[in-house]
Order: structure tokens, then C-alpha cells, then sequence
């Protein structure tokens, strides 16, 4: 499955970043295995190992210390953080998903982040990629 976040966003603390609806951007979305809300959430629908990467584009004059962080089924995990007010934060998970987990990504930092894209790129804002290498752990027969 492949997002890509287009234009400005600010992401209020504790909120999770939104992604376009499939019907506004069909092509920046595409994969099986993963359903998506329209909004802010994914869902796994074949259970696997899988790879989720995301890269967040920070907008300058944020306050420092932005933190984001995956999260699955309501509860945080893999998450990082920018010290500066500006740049990109990127987040990294691996794990055994289940049918049926849930996964957003969410703003921890105890403030309002923006992420902005670059000019002339508005796909650049963010990107979410997430893909399942392995059926059932590692060592099954589609390994």
C-alpha cells in the first residue's frame, strides 16, 4: 500500500495525520491486503509480517521537539522525534500484524505540528508506505 499526504496539515496533539480520500487521489493508493477509512486509518485484512515506513515533512516555525509516533490498535508504539522546529521525521515499524489491527500514525508532541510539502511537489508533505513480506511469521510456506 502506498499514501502519499498532499498540501498543509496541522496535526493537533494526540490527533492523527490524515491522508486523502482514495476518490480525491486514486492513484496514490493501491495494494491488497490493507483497507483505509478515507480519512486517518488502516486496517490490516491479511494477517502478516509487514513493513510500514513513514516520512513526515516538517513545515519551519514549529516549536521544537515534534514527536510522532505509529499507532496500533489505540496504543502507541515505534515512535520518534525531531528536536528542531523544522525538517522530516520518518517512523519505522516491522511486525506481525493481525487481521484486523488498526494503524494510524499520530502526533505525541504536546503541541500542533504542521507538515507542509515542498513547492512544486505537493505529494511531498508525507509519504506511507506499508507491505507484507511474509505470511504468518517467518519460516511459513509464502516466506
Amino acid at each position: 500500500m502506498n499514501a502519499n499526504i498532499l498540501g498543509t496539515q496541522q496535526i493537533a496533539s494526540g490527533d492523527a495525520v490524515q491522508f486523502p480520500d482514495e476518490a480525491e487521489t486514486p492513484a496514490h493508493y493501491y495494494g491488497e491486503g490493507i483497507d483505509y477509512n478515507g480519512t486517518d486509518t488502516f486496517t490490516i485484512t491479511i494477517t502478516g509480517i509487514y513493513s510500514l515506513t513513514c516520512v513526515l515533512s516538517l513545515e519551519d516555525g514549529n516549536p521544537p521537539d515534534n514527536t510522532f509516533y505509529v499507532e496500533l490498535n489505540g496504543s502507541p508504539v515505534a515512535g520518534t522525534a525531531n528536536m528542531g522546529a523544522s525538517g522530516q521525521i520518518t517512523l519505522t515499524r516491522v511486525g506481525m500484524f493481525t487481521a484486523g489491527t488498526e494503524i494510524r500514525i499520530v502526533n505525541g508532541s504536546g503541541h500542533p505540528v504542521i507538515i507542509k510539502n515542498a513547492i512544486g511537489n505537493p505529494s511531498s508533505t508525507g509519504h506511507l508506505s506499508l507491505f507484507r513480506f511474509a505470511h504468518e511469521g517467518v519460516g511459513g510456506e509464502d516466506v
